[in-house]
């Protein structure tokens, strides 16, 4: 086309020779004019529209990261936050080529630079790097060959959201106590137990447990339910506090019940039981030995605080702590006189009674008598001199033995056992506690009574006799 119009200007101007050379006139003038102004219009035209080596440059444009209806969120994907996930501040540098006709009205804002999270997305959690696309702000895709995008792709941390159960563990560092107080760290209660929480698996993996902080401004003297307690932390396997805001709790108030032991710290004695009438009680007692761990110690009413056999005992019940609050000692057993002997100690095992427990752990302790200026001696006694009392008439008692004799051991000081002669001692049996089922020989313990002038000396073990029980005709 161009060739054609110029070709027919030479012609034109060709034909006036110099020697036919006249002035023009004003209609060829016209013509050759309009014939110029064509040929520059059409030539402008050409080169601004139809040239193919055209080019657009837009520097620093921003990157829109928007994963929507994408293959990778069919894939349950999402992106973690930080510099390498959705917070991440990126921007390309655009230059497209091509002709003016296809491009020359382009500005930036007819331009879309955007992460592709479709055509090279895979379904795996960790990095993934993605191609950077460019299209029109209608939506129209721009040919690949005519775009250089500066950088290309971009590199993102890719991760799911998913669920997990941790449990809820209380942290009660906060809490203060008296001496007489202290809190029962295996009881403690909090609802709910556990928590469900939300976030990218890849962080989940490290989660541990949820810590309630339990926090109060008063003494801990009671046990007591803190019900609405908010104060809470992640923690992760490392055992440190998680501080990111991709993780959430479904529950974010926790009942928590703080169980409290009373603590009291008593001297521990033994109470003697079937003293006879007019015994020196507390001459045995001075000299009855607690023996624990090794270490022999004095009942609390005879020895200083230092000789005295301690035990803590811990109750989480306010009643019990009351009856604790009135108690100067702490019985842990009743003994018989009868048991008391020279070099036998009696094993007593720590009991305790519902709602009370042994925080230092005794166990076992020995009872046992100081025998300093102690002895025993065994004395005879005829069975015909012992006595039987409350009989019933239905039987016939007769002892096994009635010509022999029965041992009696005795214990006191060598000087009280010199005081008693054979005919001081008597002796006498109840029948009433005999169990008679039917006839036959029964085996039966019988009392000793001693002269009122030895009120120190006591018989250990309790005789017994063997009695006969036949039908009375």
């Amino acid at each position: 086309m161009k060739q054609s119009l110029f070709s027919g200007l030479v012609k034109k101007l060709a034909s006036f020779s110099p020697s036919k050379m006249r002035r023009p006139g004003k209609p060829e003038m016209l013509q050759l004019c309009l014939s110029l102004l064509a040929a520059l219009f059409i030539w402008t035209y050409i080169s601004s529209t139809i040239a193919s080596d055209y080019t657009k440059q837009f520097d620093n444009r921003p990157v829109v990261i928007d994963m929507a209806g994408s293959k990778a969120e069919s894939y349950g994907l999402s992106l973690l936050p930080g510099e390498n996930g959705r917070d991440v501040n990126l921007s390309v540098n655009i230059t497209i080529k091509g002709s003016r006709a296809a491009y020359g009205a382009l500005t930036p804002a007819d331009v879309v630079a955007y992460v592709d999270f479709d055509s090279d997305v895979s379904n795996i959690v960790g990095k993934q790097t993605l191609p950077i696309k460019l299209r029109r702000t209608n939506g129209a895709a721009f040919n690949e060959n005519d775009v250089v995008l500066t950088p290309s792709s971009v590199t993102l941390d890719m991760d799911r959201y998913e669920s997990l159960s941790l449990p809820v563990e209380v942290s009660y560092s906060d809490l203060r106590v008296d001496e007489e107080t202290r809190i029962s760290t295996g009881e403690i209660t909090c609802e709910p137990s556990s928590v469900q929480v939300y976030g990218p698996s890849s962080q989940l993996n490290a989660l541990d447990h949820i810590l309630v902080n339990v926090k109060d401004s008063d003494p801990l003297t009671q046990t007591k339910t803190y019900a609405d307690c908010t104060d809470f932390k992640i923690v992760d396997k490392d055992d440190n506090i998680v501080t990111n805001d991709t993780l959430s709790v479904d529950k974010g108030r926790f009942s928590v019940r703080i169980p409290v032991f009373y603590s009291r710290k008593l001297p521990v004695t033994v109470n003697l039981s079937n003293v006879p009438d007019g015994f020196d009680e507390e001459t045995v007692l001075k000299r009855i030995r607690l023996n624990a761990n090794g270490v022999s110690y004095k009942l609390p009413e005879y020895g200083s605080e230092d000789e005295n056999l301690t035990i803590t005992i811990e109750t989480t019940d306010a009643q019990n702590k009351a009856q604790l609050d009135g108690l100067t000692a702490w019985q842990v057993e009743t003994i018989s006189l009868s048991q008391l002997s020279l070099g036998s100690p009696i094993p007593v095992t720590i009991k305790m009674d519902e709602g009370f427990s042994d925080s230092s752990k005794l166990g076992t302790i020995y009872v046992s008598v100081d025998d300093t200026d102690l002895i025993s001696e065994t004395r005879w006694i005829k069975n015909t001199d012992i006595v039987m009392l409350n009989d019933n008439r239905r039987y016939n008692y007769t002892l096994e033995s009635p010509g022999g004799n029965t041992p009696v051991t005795l214990i006191g000081t060598p000087e009280d056992l010199a005081k008693i002669e054979a005919e001081d001692l008597k002796a006498s049996v109840n029948l009433i506690n005999i169990s008679v089922s039917s006839e036959g020989v029964y085996t039966q313990a019988f009392t000793v009574t001693l002269p009122d002038a030895v009120s120190t000396v006591w018989v250990c073990p309790t005789p017994t006799v063997n009695i006969a029980v036949t039908l009375a005709p």
